[in-house]
């Protein structure tokens, strides 16, 4: 089910009152930030709201400030860019989309590492999601330019830890397939990492 589905799902256990309070917040919010409900932005601030209004106290007249710091605090502001998603199963390559959509990033994704690599010529990732053998050959030049260019990579791979290329071993390590949670998990260090310049 899509997330904006599962949210307008949550309304429904919500007292009429507060479902009111919910969607007048969230209309409010996306036309002062130039977005629609159904966008993904829109989609965040709707379960965010949700959260809020069954807080203690949450259903005051405070919620659309209280919707505004959550969104602010969990703004593009800390991501940087899109991020780079190089993946040539296109399902796969749609689901890590959904999920980063999920998450609140946007995309850019390749099926190829020598696209990937002419795109960041004149691009900065906030971090990548790799494959590690594509349709052109394993990405190692890829990898290499990520680790040059000081950009975090998560590797998503079948492939056992130790025949992993040394190269790939410097990235934060999926198993492919990967639950959300785990991938959730690896966005949030991607972006640690990188706000510390621990990378």
């Amino acid at each position: 089910m899509e997330p904006n589905a599962l949210s307008l799902l949550n309304l429904l256990y919500l007292e009429d009152e507060q479902a009111d309070a919910v969607i007048a917040a969230v209309g409010r919010w996306c036309a002062d930030n130039e977005c629609e409900i159904g966008s993904p932005r829109g989609s965040h601030a709707l379960s965010l709201a949700i959260g809020l209004v069954k807080r203690p106290n949450g259903g005051d007249a405070d919620l659309l400030d209280a919707l505004a710091r959550e969104m602010a605090a969990d703004a593009p502001a800390s991501r940087p860019g899109p991020v780079l998603v190089v993946e040539d199963e296109a399902l796969i390559a749609l689901d890590l989309e959904w999920q980063l959509g999920d998450s609140g990033f946007e995309a850019t994704s390749f099926r190829t590492s020598a696209e990937a690599r002419q795109w960041l010529v004149h691009n900065k990732p906030a971090f990548a999601i790799i494959d590690v053998q594509l349709k052109d050959g394993p990405c190692i030049e890829l990898v290499e330019a990520l680790v040059t260019l000081e950009i975090p990579f998560v590797v998503s791979s079948a492939l056992p830890d130790e025949h992993l290329p040394a190269q790939f071993r410097q990235g934060i390590l999926v198993p492919k397939p990967c639950e959300p949670a785990q991938l959730s998990a690896a966005f949030r260090r991607c972006m640690q990492a990188r706000l510390q310049g621990a990378f």
